[in-house]
C-alpha cells in the first residue's frame, strides 16, 4: 500500500511539474503557409520596330491625366503642339504638379503614338507595321496591344515614337488591335 501511495505521489508530482513547465508558453501550432505570388514570365516589353522610343516625353505627366487619354492618338509636329499637350495636362486640374516639359528636336522628325488605359497585370504595345499610303496621303502606325490579364490593376500604357517627318499634307494615324 505504501508503494501505491508513493507511486501515486510521484505521478502527481510529475503531472504538476509538467503543468507548471507549460505555464506562460504558447501552444505549439504549426505556422500558416501563404505562398507568395510568383511571376511565371518576365515583364512585357514595348517593341518599337527600330523607331526611336519617345515615351519618355510623357514621364512628367501624371497617371490620372494619361488614364483619361485612353485610346487617344497623339501626334506632335512642332514644339508648339508638344507644349499645348503639357498646357492641357496642367489645366486639367487632375495633376498635383505641373507636367515636366522635356525638349524634342522637331527639325527632321515628329512624335506620334497613343495611350492605352486598361486593366490587367501588365501591358505593352508592339509595332506591327509602319504604312505609307501615298494615294491617301497617310502614314499609319499599326500597333498590337498585349495585355497580361488576371490582375485588377488600372494600367496606363503609352506608346510614343519619333517618326521621320512625312511630306506636307500627310495625316498620321495610329491603329491599335487588342484594345
Amino acid at each position: 500500500m505504501r508503494r501505491r501511495i508513493l507511486s501515486s505521489l510521484c505521478l502527481i508530482a510529475v503531472i504538476l511539474a509538467g503543468c507548471t513547465a507549460l505555464v506562460g508558453r504558447e501552444p505549439s501550432v504549426p505556422p500558416t503557409f501563404t505562398p507568395e505570388p510568383t511571376s511565371t514570365s518576365a515583364q512585357l516589353g514595348v517593341s518599337t520596330g527600330g523607331l526611336p522610343d519617345a515615351a519618355g516625353l510623357l514621364d512628367g505627366v501624371c497617371f490620372e491625366y494619361l488614364y483619361g487619354l485612353g485610346g487617344a492618338t497623339l501626334v506632335w509636329n512642332t514644339a508648339d503642339e508638344q507644349r499645348a499637350f503639357y498646357d492641357a495636362a496642367d489645366a486639367s486640374g487632375v495633376c498635383a504638379s505641373p507636367a515636366a516639359r522635356p525638349a524634342f528636336d522637331f527639325s527632321a522628325q515628329i512624335v506620334a503614338g497613343t495611350v492605352s488605359a486598361i486593366a490587367g497585370c501588365d501591358a505593352a504595345h508592339h509595332l506591327v507595321a509602319l504604312e505609307h499610303d501615298d494615294a491617301a496621303r497617310r502614314v499609319t502606325l499599326r500597333l498590337a496591344l498585349e495585355v497580361r490579364a488576371g490582375c485588377p490593376y488600372e494600367l496606363v500604357e503609352p506608346f510614343l515614337v519619333a517618326l521621320p517627318r512625312p511630306p506636307a499634307g500627310y495625316a498620321v494615324e495610329v491603329a491599335v488591335s487588342g484594345r
